[in-house]
């Protein structure tokens, strides 16, 4: 069985992105230990989140989420009320450490050996060198899912609008709310042990937007 290999790739947009390449036998069982807990992530996460969403067949496809991410977007940017911030998590994946991980797994309600075989995976790849979670596998988005659900709940606290593609979120409604959900997602990041990319924090859409404006998100008109 051959060490986990961390190796640069270039994205369609140009972007060079680090991933991790894991043995065969790594990834299966990685896998198998997520997805004993998948089903458990799924019921936690609300509507806003899109990626690496969990269906009574298994992972759901990537394309069709990516899609609706990109349409959602599109509509909320293009709503003369509305007020669009977008920002992220710094170094995501590698920063989840393992108490992160097991405060999101016992919080979407896994049991306890469960979340032991997900430790156990995950510490493994630490000794090989792999900080946090491994990056490119689509177990690690699901794990990054179930830890960075309580940062959702702070948000949709604020009463605004929540899309999230894994650590990429974007909050939606008015200044007002917009800022204090803003406020309210930072402080739940760093509880988590992470940080906000303040470099990667900007707002996009400047409306005005009424103050009825709810936190639904099958709005009329936003999400096609």
């Amino acid at each position: 069985m051959r060490s986990p290999e961390t190796r640069v790739i270039t994205t369609p947009s140009g972007a060079r992105r680090l991933i991790v390449d894991l043995d065969e036998r790594d990834l299966a069982r990685y896998a198998s230990v997520v997805a004993n807990v998948a089903r458990h992530v799924e019921r936690s996460l609300g509507d806003g989140v899109l990626a690496h969403r969990t269906g009574p067949r298994g992972p759901a496809p990537i394309a069709p989420g990516w899609a609706r991410w990109r349409r959602c977007l599109a509509a909320a940017t293009h709503h003369p009320d509305l007020v669009v911030l977008r920002s992220d998590v710094r170094r995501c994946y590698r920063s989840i450490g393992p108490d992160a991980v097991a405060a999101g797994l016992r919080r979407a309600g896994a049991g306890a050996a469960a979340r032991s075989d997900v430790d156990e995976t995950l510490a493994r790849f630490r000794a090989a060198g792999i900080d946090g979670l491994p990056i490119g596998p689509a177990p690690s988005a699901i794990v990054a899912n179930a830890v960075l659900a309580v940062a959702d709940d702070a948000i949709r606290a604020e009463g605004v609008l929540h899309l999230r593609w894994v650590d990429d979120v974007a909050l939606v409604g008015d200044h007002r709310a917009v800022a204090r959900a803003f406020r309210a997602w930072r402080a739940a990041i760093v509880d988590l042990g992470l940080r906000v990319h303040d470099d990667k924090t900007s707002i996009v859409r400047a409306g005005h937007t009424p103050a009825s404006v709810g936190p639904s998100l099958a709005r009329p008109g936003l999400v096609p």
